[in-house]
């Protein structure tokens, strides 16, 4: 399985692209998406879009996580936010990949647990195994 992570992000969105058989991991490509700072936020997420497309294309993976809306205190920022936040959502669905949420960085450590098992949970659901056939690799 290829699972494309994202932290989205209007100035500069990141992303690492894994290939995992559920114990073995490896990791395939990282990067930043960075357009130019000064260009309108419309130009921003068309590049951002534009980007994710050409990577989900070239890569192929099965699975988008995105890390999910945080409570900050500047409301601007988070309507920004969650402007590119979409557009990362929308490049996963034109491309019919399954996607799921996880809690941004500084979450107690349980939460990103749980949240890794709910990314397996609805990846195996998405690619139609059950645990104990992506368990046993069979």
């Amino acid at each position: 399985m290829i699972i494309l992570g994202v932290d989205p992000g209007s100035l500069r969105t990141g992303y690492g692209v894994i290939e995992t058989d559920g114990r073995r991991h490896r990791l395939l490509e990282m990067g930043i998406l960075a357009p130019p700072p000064r260009q309108e936020l419309p130009a921003r997420l068309r590049a951002i879009h534009a980007g994710l497309a050409a990577l989900i294309a070239r890569l192929h993976p099965d699975v988008l996580a995105v890390e999910d809306v945080f409570h900050g205190k500047n409301a601007r920022s988070a309507l920004v936010l969650g402007h590119v936040r979409g557009v990362v959502l929308l490049a996963g669905a034109d491309a019919g990949l399954a996607v799921s949420a996880f809690p941004p960085h500084g979450q107690g450590p349980g939460d990103r647990l749980r949240a890794r098992g709910e990314v397996r949970k609805r990846s195996r659901q998405r690619l139609g195994r059950s645990r104990r056939n992506s368990e046993t690799g069979s």
